[in-house]
C-alpha cells in the first residue's frame, strides 16, 4: 500500500540505514572521530548516502504524494546536519569499530562483515539475538590496544527519557541486554556505557547514557 507519510518507524529505519553507511563510508575515508575540521566533508558523505537510501526506499514505498516525502527526507538532513555539527563540537575519546554489529541474525550486507553469527548467550543460559547500531573501543595511547567498549543505539525521535535512566521502569532493557550481549561476545573486555543519541532536533541532539557498572 503506498504510503501517504513518512511515519516513525519508517523515518527510524531510513536513519539507521544512512548513519550506518555514513560511518563506513566515515571509516573507510578516514575522517573518524568527526572534527571541526573534516565536519564538511562528512556532511557531503551523509548527504550523498541520504539521496541514496532515501531513493531506493521510495522505489519499494512508493509513496501516494511524492511531496510529502521529499519534504520527510529534507526534514532528516535537516536533523543529520545539525546532530553531525553538534558531534563535531565535543570530540571524545571513543574510535568507532563496528557498525550494525549484528548477534543471531542472518547476514545481511547492510550489516557489519565482522558480526556475530550465533546468538549472545547470557548468564543463566538466556539467549539473544539482534543488532548494535554502533560499538566504539577506547584505545590505550601507548599499546594501542581496546581497554573498554561503548554501545550505541541511535534514535530518531523526540527525547521522552529521564534523568538517571538505567531500566525506564522496565520498559526500555536495550541498553543493558545489550550491554550483557556485547560482553559476553568479547568476553576480554567491558562495556563501560551505553548510549542513546537523538540525532534529532526534536530530541534537542542529546545523548541519554546509561552507565554500566
Amino acid at each position: 500500500v503506498a504510503i501517504e507519510e513518512i511515519d516513525p518507524k519508517t523515518r527510524g529505519q531510513l536513519v539507521h540505514q544512512v548513519l550506518a553507511r555514513l560511518m563506513r563510508n566515515l571509516r573507510e575515508a578516514k575522517l573518524l572521530p568527526v572534527s571541526q575540521q573534516n565536519l564538511a566533508q562528512a556532511e557531503r558523505q551523509m548527504d550523498e548516502g541520504l539521496n541514496v537510501t532515501a531513493a531506493q526506499m521510495e522505489e519499494q514505498l512508493a509513496p501516494a504524494i511524492p511531496g510529502v516525502w521529499t519534504a520527510g527526507v529534507e526534514g532528516i538532513r535537516s536533523d543529520l546536519r545539525g546532530w553531525l555539527g553538534n558531534l563535531s563540537e565535543r570530540p571524545e575519546p571513543w574510535i568507532p569499530a563496528y557498525f550494525e554489529y549484528s548477534f543471531g541474525l542472518a547476514a545481511d550486507p547492510e550489516r557489519d562483515a565482522d558480526s556475530h553469527s550465533e546468538r549472545a548467550e547470557l548468564a543463566g543460559g538466556y539467549l539473544l539475538r539482534g543488532a548494535v547500531d554502533l560499538i566504539e573501543g577506547l584505545y590505550d595511547a601507548a599499546t594501542g590496544v581496546a581497554t573498554a567498549l561503548r554501545i550505541t543505539d541511535y534514535k530518531s525521535g523526540a527525547n521522552r527519557t529521564k534523568g538517571g535512566l538505567m531500566f525506564g521502569g522496565g520498559e526500555l532493557l536495550q541498553p543493558a541486554l545489550y550491554a550483557l550481549a556485547v560482553e559476553s561476545i568479547f568476553p576480554a573486555l567491558k562495556v563501560a556505557e551505553s548510549r542513546l543519541p537523538f540525532c534529532t532536533a526534536a530530541g534537542d541532539f542529546k545523548d541519554r547514557v546509561v552507565p554500566v557498572n
